[in-house]
């Protein structure tokens, strides 16, 4: 069996969930969490080889997750790449972000899927 790299998908919308399970499944074994909270306890478990996360969510926003990760030895490593919507995508935001470690590229989604996919495989 094809040992493929884990990824972590943090996102409350649920049509962007749906469309970057089907882009990314062929390659990458996916995982879901639809907000903060959720996606925080998933990747003790799971221990991901990248995070895919999104900004503004219920329970726990992105900023807020990646400076959580910053601070726990076993998770600041886990690499991210910050997704959000047109509203969130300026370059205050993307500052903000920059100053975590483990954030690798900060995305919008509007950006193409293959796009996506390739940042993802540039930082795997």
């Amino acid at each position: 069996m094809e040992n493929k790299k884990k990824i972590l998908l943090v996102d409350d919308d649920i049509l962007f969930r749906q469309l970057m399970e089907t882009v990314l499944e062929d390659d990458f074994d996916i995982s879901v969490a639809e907000n903060g909270e959720e996606g925080y306890k998933l990747i003790q478990a799971l221990a991901p080889d990248l995070i895919l996360l999104d900004i503004d969510m219920p329970k726990m926003d992105g900023l807020e997750f990646v400076k959580r990760m910053s601070l726990d030895s076993k998770l600041k490593y886990i690499p991210t790449i910050v997704l959000t919507g047109g509203e969130d995508y300026n370059p205050h935001t993307n500052a903000m972000f920059k100053k975590e470690k483990n954030v690798k590229a900060f995305m919008s989604k509007l950006s193409s899927s293959s796009d996506i996919l390739e940042k993802i495989k540039e930082i795997l």
